[in-house]
């Protein structure tokens, strides 16, 4: 149902190797009513590609490893709606969390943690065809001599939100480094994972800018509710609020940017 990657720097792995050691962490959200949970999913490892390029580049970018990452958490999410917004009793949601650490070489362009998977729920209405859209999940690691990690969501997500009424949500991140944060809504990335192939090999090299999913007529990433509907978010502390008018399924991307003595470190 969605997710996210992030990183932390761990350091040179011994003086003068000029290898490079990070944690990676992916949280995946799933639906634990899905048909497939408890056999498929959650799944007791994923894998995730490493490829070799800028903050924003154009073109093919060369794979430098494959990190295979085993399950190391899993909690329900609560639900905390008012009294008044019914939900049923049947929702059930977990936060998944995979975890590995990888080594990499001294590299002057950086790196992009990169994981494609399909499908997205069939029954969203701000897509066109979400049943067929797959999920790419990116995170920018900036060239090595700068000492990154990445800023992390300081609450779980909230998945549920009051229809016909306006709701309000944290949605901040921290980052130990003390970087400027940038939040933002952004189009959501259709990877080419498909319903008839929903967990491809990780290509050797990945074409950027990612592909977009379609959107339905009358939305787009700042009216994600469509047009009767209202979505904000505060650039400097990531505060949003949404109202959205009908009852439904959406697809709501928000993206962080680092920025240091004015450049661009690190993208979540």
């Amino acid at each position: 149902m969605g997710g996210n990657l992030t990183y932390e720097y761990l350091g040179e792995t011994f003086p003068g190797s000029d290898i490079y050691r990070y944690k990676v962490t992916f949280k995946t959200y799933i639906n634990c009513n899905s048909p497939y949970w408890g056999s498929g999913f959650p799944e007791a490892s994923l894998s995730i590609g490493i490829y070799e390029g800028t903050a924003n580049p154009v073109g093919n970018l060369p794979r430098e490893a494959i990190l295979t990452m085993p399950l190391s958490d899993s909690s329900r999410v609560e639900m905390n709606l008012s009294d008044t917004c019914a939900i049923g009793s049947t929702v059930c949601i977990y936060e998944v969390e995979y975890e590995a650490e990888v080594d990499l070489p001294l590299s002057f362009q950086g790196y992009h943690l990169y994981y494609n998977r399909c499908c997205r729920n069939g029954g969203i209405i701000n897509l066109s065809i979400p049943g067929d859209e797959g999920m790419i999940f990116n995170a920018y690691i900036p060239p090595t001599l700068v000492e990154n990690n990445s800023p992390v969501f300081s609450d779980m997500p909230v998945p549920f939100i009051c229809a016909g009424d306006t709701s309000s949500l944290i949605n901040t991140a921290y980052d130990v480094d003390g970087d400027l944060l940038i939040f933002s809504f952004v189009h959501p990335y259709n990877g080419p994972a498909s319903a008839g192939n929903p967990l491809p090999p990780l290509p050797v090299t990945i074409n950027m800018p990612f592909s977009l999913v379609t959107y339905n007529s009358g939305f787009n990433k700042n009216f994600p509710f469509g047009p009767s509907g209202y979505a904000y978010i505060n650039a400097s502390t990531g505060y949003s609020e949404y109202f959205p008018p009908d009852t439904g399924k959406f697809v709501v991307a928000v993206e962080i940017k680092e920025y240091r003595n004015s450049q661009l470190i690190g993208i979540t």
